[in-house]
């Protein structure tokens, strides 16, 4: 599993928000930011301003993992690889699968490939062929996605998975500390 923040972006409107609230809009951003440090740690819409710190991530992961991540909705808008569009496209090997040859057997790459080629065989259904391929699959192969989230959504994760069974969780919750402004979310790792 890979991940790597892109671009962060929101800060001081993020701040500037606060300060509205505090009818403190034109002070310094450092007195803002010390606001937002005391109300970080805060539920029930005193941590909102969290929503307004937006976060793009590349993400190289397992269907496995995917198929949870998928539980976060609200908050996230989500680009992947087209499988439709790109199984087809390049030979299946070891390394797109999570683990290696430990992610998946000579045998099953095997026989991806020999299905992959039959797709381009002219006396051949190209849906016959793409439905074989997506049936045998397996989970632990590596689909890359772009992430648009916010530091909201980004600390719900991380509460409800920081103690999770799957170690690519894990992964995403200690990477998530090479955020520009993880003092906000740093109480959640105590």
């Amino acid at each position: 599993m890979d991940i790597e923040i892109i671009e962060e972006s929101g800060y001081e409107n993020a701040l500037r928000g606060i300060g509205m609230s505090y009818d403190r809009e034109n002070i310094l951003l450092s007195d803002l930011h010390s606001t937002a440090l005391i109300l970080a740690p805060k539920n029930g819409g005193h941590n909102k301003f969290l929503e307004s710190l937006n976060v793009s991530i590349r993400i190289n992961a397992p269907l496995y993992f995917w198929k949870e991540f998928d539980t976060y909705r609200a908050g996230i808008t989500k680009q992947s690889e087209s499988t439709m569009h790109t199984i087809t496209k390049r030979e299946f090997k070891k390394e797109h699968f999570e683990g290696g040859y430990t992610g998946v057997t000579f045998e099953t790459l095997n026989d991806l490939n020999w299905i992959r080629t039959q797709f381009f065989s002219p006396s051949n259904s190209k849906k016959n062929c793409f439905d074989m391929i997506i049936k045998r699959l397996p989970s632990s192969f590596l689909q890359a996605r772009r992430i648009t989230t916010n530091y909201k959504t980004i600390a719900n994760m991380i509460y409800q998975r920081r103690n999770h069974k799957l170690m690519e969780w894990i992964d995403f919750v200690d990477h998530m500390k090479n955020l520009d402004h993880f003092c906000f979310i740093e109480h959640l790792y105590k």
